[in-house]
C-alpha cells in the first residue's frame, strides 16, 4: 500500500548568517515515502559528501527538535536510530540503535516501523544534510496515516447478570466479540460462585460460542483497599475450572508508579487461582481534586504490568474531536496492547470510530449506541450487536 502523500520541498542554505533559497535539486532531492502495514520507507538522493545524513520523523509530539518547521521525536542519522531526549531548544538525543539505512553512492534509503505513527493521522518526513553547523539542504514530505490491514479484537463489557435464557445478553455478545467483561456486581448476595449462581454455566456457554471471558475488578485509581480487591478477584474462583486464561479487567486503574506494587499483588493471585495473570487497565475517566476532568497520562513503566491498556473510553464525538494521541514511547508495542471504548455512537459512527481506532493504534475495540450513564453505561448490548463483527472489520 503506498500512502497518500502531501510534498512540500523546503531548503535552505545559510551563508554568512543569511538565509538564502536554493534549488532543492541541488543537494538532497528526490523524497519518495511509502508505507504498508510494518514499515515506513524512505528513500532520496543526497550529496554523499555530507558529514551527518539524517532523516527525521516528524509530528508526533509537541516537545522535539525543530527542522524545516516541524517538531521532530525520532532520527536516523548516518545509520542510527535516535530518540529525542531534550527540551525542544536543545540538541539531546538517545540511540535506540542500529536503523535500517544503506547508502549506495548518493541514493539513501531508511526505514522506521509503522507502530510509530500509531495514533496519528499524519506525520512529516524531514531528509536533510550538513557539516556540523547549519543545515545546507533538505527536503519534507508530509503523509496521510492510512489504516493498518488489521482486524479489530472485539473488547465489550456488558455489566448483566445471567438470565439462563437462550437469549441471554451474555450469550448474546459471545458469538459476537473475541473478549467480553463480565461483573460481580450484578450477582447478587451470593456472588458469582454460590450455590445455584447462573454465573458458571453462562461462562463455560460463552467460552463454547468462542468468546474469553475477562472479570471485572474496580480499584479506584489505587485507593481502594487491596485486601477488599483481592476478596473480590477470588469471588471469580470457581470460573478457573472453566477456562484458565481468565483476563482481570481492572476499571480506575491507576496510573502511578507507586501502585506497582498493588498490582503486582492482582496478577500474583489471579496466577494462583489459575486466571493465567493478564491484566486490562481501564483508568476511565480521571479527575482533579476539584472535580474538573482530567487527561488520563499513563507510563511507561505500568507496561510491564498491564498486558492491555484502555487508552480511552468516551463518547464517539470526543473520540473524533478530542483524542489525544500516544506518547511516542507506545511506538515499540504492538496495537494488541491497547484498546478504545467509544460509547454514544450510532452504527455509522461506530464504523468511522473502528478505522479510527486503526488508525490511532488499537488493538481492540467496543462500541455502543448507549449514552454515558453514572452507574453502568455498558449494562445493555448495543442496539446493532448484530453488526459489530462488521465494524471490527471495517475499514
Amino acid at each position: 500500500m503506498t500512502a497518500n502523500v502531501y510534498r512540500m520541498i523546503l531548503v535552505s542554505l545559510f551563508l554568512s548568517g543569511v538565509f538564502v533559497s536554493v534549488n532543492a535539486a541541488a543537494q538532497v532531492s528526490g523524497l519518495r515515502v511509502n508505507a504498508d502495514d510494518n514499515v515506513i520507507k524512505i528513500s532520496a538522493s543526497i550529496n554523499s559528501e555530507y558529514q551527518f545524513k539524517q532523516v527525521y520523523l516528524c509530528g508526533l509530539d509537541t516537545i522535539g527538535w525543530r527542522v524545516a518547521g516541524e517538531t521532530c521525536s525520532w532520527l536516523i542519522e548516518n545509520g542510527t536510530l535516535y530518540r529525542y531526549s531534550g527540551r525542544s531548544d536543545e540538541w539531546s538525543w538517545t540511540s535506540q540503535g542500529a536503523a535500517v539505512y544503506t547508502l549506495s553512492d548518493s541514493n539513501l534509503h531508511a526505514e522506521f516501523p509503522v507502530s510509530m505513527v500509531a495514533g496519528f493521522d499524519s506525520y512529516s518526513i524531514v531528509v536533510q544534510g550538513h557539516e556540523g553547523g547549519p543545515a545546507l539542504d533538505h527536503e519534507r514530505i508530509r503523509v496521510l496515516v492510512q489504516p493498518p490491514t488489521i482486524r479489530l479484537s472485539g473488547l465489550v463489557p456488558l455489566y448483566a447478570a445471567p438470565t439462563g435464557q437462550r437469549n441471554d445478553p451474555l450469550l448474546v455478545i459471545s458469538r459476537q466479540a473475541e473478549t467480553v467483561i463480565i461483573s460481580g456486581n450484578n450477582s447478587g448476595s451470593g456472588g458469582v460462585c454460590a450455590v445455584g449462581s447462573l454465573y458458571p454455566q453462562t461462562v463455560r456457554a460463552m467460552r463454547q460460542n468462542g468468546a474469553t471471558v475477562a472479570v471485572y475488578l474496580h480499584v479506584e485509581w489505587g485507593q481502594r483497599n487491596m485486601l477488599d480487591v483481592l476478596n473480590d478477584l477470588e469471588g471469580y474462583s470457581c470460573l478457573s475450572d472453566i477456562q484458565n486464561d481468565t483476563p482481570v479487567f481492572i476499571d480506575q486503574a491507576p496510573l502511578t508508579v507507586e501502585s506497582i506494587g498493588g498490582l503486582k499483588a492482582i496478577k500474583q493471585r489471579a496466577i494462583e487461582l489459575g486466571f493465567g495473570g493478564t491484566l486490562i487497565a481501564n483508568p476511565g475517566t480521571v479527575f482533579s481534586e476539584r472535580g474538573e476532568e482530567l487527561v488520563a497520562v499513563f507510563s511507561e513503566s505500568l507496561m510491564e504490568v498491564y498486558d492491555v491498556t484502555v487508552t480511552f473510553e468516551g463518547s464517539f464525538e470526543s473520540y473524533r474531536d478530542s483524542f489525544i494521541p500516544h506518547p511516542a514511547w507506545t511506538a515499540g508495542y504492538e496495537y494488541s496492547r491497547f484498546a478504545h471504548l467509544v460509547h454514544t455512537a450510532s452504527l455509522p459512527e461506530a464504523f468511522e470510530a473502528a478505522d479510527l481506532a486503526k488508525r490511532r493504534g488499537a488493538g481492540m475495540f467496543g462500541a455502543t449506541d448507549l449514552e454515558s450513564l453514572p452507574v453502568n453505561t455498558w449494562g445493555e448490548l448495543p442496539s446493532y450487536w448484530r453488526m459489530l463483527p462488521d465494524v471490527l472489520q471495517s475499514r
